[in-house]
């Protein structure tokens, strides 16, 4: 697709050039009243003004200005003109659409025997027809070479998803990780402090039952004093 702001002043040969040079890459289209950079300013003019450029458009047809590379007159529709009207600010805006499309395995020249190539966003001119065979395969070439760089960008992109749903799996069982880390260092603190009231019950218990102890042997001796028995007697009554 190529773009030009006016119309008028855009010499015959110039768009001519353009022409041939997409129908023998594929085909494209020349656009009128679209700036460089695809900003619509549109095209002024009164209806037979508009008539007047469509019909010296036509005419790349009507007088032969392309022909296929055997002289022969190109087939309807090859190319097409159209006038349109487009949206631009809230304002519409008319301009003049161009396309060219090639038939299957046909070359197209110029009247002057000249042949145009378009590798990129240049146009070629090529007069010898071994040339002429040398530009169309590198303008082969040239299409594979941006289909395979589009495959390309496109894989790098599934790449980078790819590793961001990577990095994002990862940063989550990190984080789960830690949670992990944390519960069990709870459980070990809540562990180590009931082992602490484990001991310190066991250390409580045992003194009560000291103290008891204690305490039942010296109602013992008193009662075998009292009775004068031996007080091992009277404890192993009690025990009996």
């Amino acid at each position: 697709m190529e773009f030009k702001e006016g119309i008028v002043s855009c010499p015959n040969e110039k768009i001519h050039a353009t022409i041939c040079a997409f129908l023998n890459n594929k085909g494209g289209h020349l656009v009128f009243g679209v700036t460089d950079t695809g900003q619509i300013r549109g095209l002024r003019g009164a209806p037979k003004d508009f008539d007047a450029q469509l019909l010296r458009l036509d005419n790349m047809y009507h007088l032969k200005m392309i022909t296929l590379e055997n002289g022969d007159p190109i087939s309807p529709g090859t190319i097409q003109t159209a006038l349109v009207t487009a949206s631009s600010g809230g304002l519409e805006k008319r301009i003049i659409v161009v396309t060219a499309r090639p038939e299957e395995g046909k070359r197209y020249k110029l009247r002057d025997g000249t042949m145009w190539y378009r590798l990129s966003a240049s146009n070629y001119r090529v007069q010898d027809v071994a040339h002429a065979q040398e530009m169309q395969r590198l303008s082969a070439e040239l299409d594979i070479a941006k289909r395979e760089a589009e495959v390309a960008k496109q894989q790098r992109l599934l790449m980078r998803d790819t590793l961001r749903v990577a990095q994002k799996h990862a940063t989550d069982a990190t984080e789960q990780l830690v949670k992990l880390r944390e519960d069990a260092a709870k459980l070990l603190a809540g562990a180590q402090k009931a082992d602490k009231e484990m001991a310190s019950m066991m250390t409580m218990l045992e003194t009560d039952i000291l103290l008891k102890k204690e305490a039942a042997e010296e109602v013992v001796k008193t009662k075998a004093k009292e009775g004068a028995v031996p007080w091992w007697k009277c404890l192993l009554c009690g025990l009996l």
